[in-house]
Order: C-alpha cells, then structure tokens, then sequence
C-alpha cells in the first residue's frame, strides 16, 4: 500500500474573497476515506477551484491542489452541493456531456453514461429530464457525474443534507455503491447521532473537525466522540422542557435561542440525551461534539455563549 495520503496539507491558508478560512492548517489523513465537518468550506473550495490556497501546500493522493493536478479524468471525480442543472437535458445526456467535458469522445461518453446508471441502480431516471427530477435524485445524479469516468477518488459536497428518511436512503445507497473500490471525502452538515451522515462519518478512516479556521480534531469518530462530553446542539421547540429534564439529571443547558451546549456527567451518553430530547418533544437537530479550540477560538466561544 502506497504512504501517499489521501489528503494533506502543511501550513495551508486558504483564502475565499481575500478572506483566510483557513490559516496555518497541517493534517494528514489515514486510510481510504475521510469525512469532514464543522467549516468544510476552506477544504471543499480548495479541492472545486473555488478558493485559493494562499499559502503552504495541500495535495490529493500526492498531487498539488494549488497547481491543480488532482484534476483529471481518473484522478479525482466532484460532486458539489445542488449545482445548477441543464433542466432541458435527460440525466443520460448530462452524465454523457460530463463525460464529454473531461475529454472523451463522444460514442465512448455515452457508453460510460449508461454505465454509471446501472452500476448506481439510477436507469430508471435515465431518460428523465433533469427540472422533473426530484432533489434527492438530482442529488444521486451529481454523485454519478462524479464517477463515470472512473476516478480513482469521489469528491462530494454535504450529499445527505436536509434530507431525511426515504430520499436520505436513497442518496445514501447511491453513494455506498458510487464509493465501492474508490477512496471518498464526503462533508457533514451535521454530526447528529440518530443521522445518515452520523453513520457515514463512523464508517470513515478519519474524521476531520475544522472551526474557527483551524482543524480541532481528527481521528475515528469513535474515538473523538469518547473523549469528549462536551456538545453543542441546535433544538426545535421545547427548550424549556429539554432545560428542565436535564437539571434533574445535573445537567445545565447553556446558550440559545438557537445553539445550546450540554457537558454530560460521566455515565451518559449522547444516546439518552437523544432518549431524553424525545420524550419531551423537543428534537435535536445537530449534535456536535465541543472541542479543544485555539485559544482565540476559545475565546470567540466563550463570547458567543456570553451574547446568547
């Protein structure tokens, strides 16, 4: 096995509009997948060419992000978030104009594109238009794009945010099957527990965590959630009730009226924090572990808590 990592960078600033979203980041991944969450913009933008890497290095299995050569037709395939679409084309004709675009000619192209539909179980949609595709198939037909010319990496944009039941299902095959044989990087919107993306970040080699332009933590998502008994949650309704139902455990709810932060006493898991949300009807839509900050992150942390 080769020591080339999937992604690395050393001292990496990353720069959107002028504006640094990352400064002075080092990593570098193990194994064959890596989920990223928190503030992916910085990585993500580097990776699609829409953010520059102003300074230090970041490479895609060995090749220069900044020089982009992890660009190229069995190198890396992109999947952005929700891209605009040609609505007049079919899904066949979008995955064979892909295919075109990346240098292959014509009968070949059209030949992949039928390919990636049944390796992705997507034939039915193939002859669809893409403005009467609903945003879950969309979502699957951007992961295809991404692969049919066979890249030996899948790149892909938050694919199961805001999604939930069937259509998250849905998506969530499709990318299993796309990430068959093939290394990923997939972004998290959200880590929570009971979520597709939880289970797709806990399948991953390495989690990376970013915030506040640094990266806060990485390693197995096992790992990084034992260590930690610190989170921060977002609620929907209930908040007083959820308030109460902790302090008679011992636990306080600090923060709102939108992102709260709980440290659960030794003996409790995220799993009855969920129990708990539940019975009291107030659903917690993210769940992120709070994690060791710089000490100017700490102290942005610590004012946001303040304001709140």
């Amino acid at each position: 096995m080769s020591d080339t990592p999937l992604l690395a960078a050393v001292d990496l600033r990353v720069d959107i509009d002028g504006v640094a979203v990352l400064d002075r980041v080092s990593f570098r991944s193990r194994g064959r997948s890596v989920a990223i969450a928190g503030d992916a913009q910085g990585i993500f933008g580097a990776l699609f060419g829409e953010a520059r890497v102003r300074a230090g290095t970041m490479s895609l299995r060995g090749h220069d992000v900044s020089r982009r050569e992890h660009i190229g037709e069995m190198i890396a395939g992109f999947a952005p978030l929700d891209p605009p679409l040609p609505d007049h084309f079919s899904a066949r004709d979008y995955l064979s104009w892909g295919a075109r675009l990346a240098g292959i000619e014509t009968a070949r192209a059209k030949k992949l594109a039928h390919a990636a539909l049944a390796e992705l179980d997507l034939e039915r949609i193939g002859g669809t238009r893409l403005d009467r595709l609903a945003l879950h198939e969309r979502r699957a037909l951007v992961i295809a794009q991404a692969i049919v010319t066979h890249p030996a990496v899948l790149v892909a944009a938050a694919p199961l945010s805001g999604l939930a039941g069937e259509p998250a299902a849905y998506v969530e095959r499709v990318l299993a099957t796309a990430t068959q044989g093939r290394s990923w990087i997939v972004s998290l919107s959200s880590l929570h527990p009971a979520s597709r993306e939880h289970t797709l970040a806990s399948g991953a080699d390495e989690v990376f965590i970013f915030a506040s332009g640094a990266l806060a933590r990485s390693g197995k998502l096992s790992h990084l959630l034992d260590q930690s008994g610190a989170y921060s949650l977002v609620l929907r309704g209930h908040t007083a009730e959820f308030r109460t139902a902790l302090e008679a455990r011992g636990v306080t709810l600090s923060g709102g009226p939108r992102r709260f932060f709980v440290e659960l006493p030794a003996g409790m898991k995220t799993d009855d924090l969920l129990l708990l949300s539940t019975e009291v009807g107030a659903p917690i839509v993210e769940l992120l572990p709070e994690l060791p900050f710089t000490e100017s992150s700490l102290e942005a942390a610590s004012g946001a808590r303040s304001r709140a």
